[in-house]
């Protein structure tokens, strides 16, 4: 999965964000890549007035649009196992920031989660699947997205998440 991780770095181009990457053997293949205009690579996003106490770059949700909005992004790179705790929030502004392409990669049953929120908006997709991992290529360009299907739909993730929670409290 790795290698198909750098097959896909190499082949982008235009505008880069990658939400979950850690270490530095994907940045570098990032900085090679010539037909990048652009990158940037978030660790962990943030809530709001909190202290950056390391180097990663840290985000809050809600200024995800504020910051890609006006020069969209060409692909949005997720590793699902580092951001799934944010993975609602995600996959709402992904949609609004994104131009062309998301890419999912991760375990299988998370990427298959994701996924079936991802189908909400009328999106064209492919996977590959690797062992226990999937890669989800998304295609985001034809999705469409309203204001309050996206406030319904997460307010039902939530409230799903809050009874998956209350379950598995009840059950232990």
């Amino acid at each position: 999965m790795v290698e198909e991780i750098k097959k896909i770095l190499k082949s982008l181009e235009g505008t880069v964000v990658a939400f979950g990457f850690k270490g530095e053997k994907f940045s570098s293949i990032l900085n090679s890549n010539n037909k990048i205009i652009s990158f940037d690579i978030m660790d962990e996003i943030s809530k709001k007035n909190k202290k950056e106490s390391s180097k990663s770059k840290k985000i809050d949700v809600t200024d995800l649009r504020k910051k890609y909005e006006k020069n969209k992004v060409n692909a949005i790179l997720i590793d699902v196992d580092v951001m799934n705790r944010y993975m609602i929030y995600l996959i709402k502004e992904t949609i609004y920031i994104g131009k062309s392409n998301v890419y999912l990669f991760g375990n299988k049953d998370k990427v298959d989660y994701y996924l079936n929120k991802y189908k909400r908006y009328n999106i064209n997709f492919k996977t590959n699947l690797y062992n226990d991992n999937m890669i989800a290529y998304i295609n985001i360009s034809s999705a469409k997205n309203n204001v309050l299907k996206d406030k319904f739909y997460l307010l039902k993730d939530k409230l799903e998440l809050f009874i998956n929670m209350l379950s598995d409290i009840l059950t232990s």
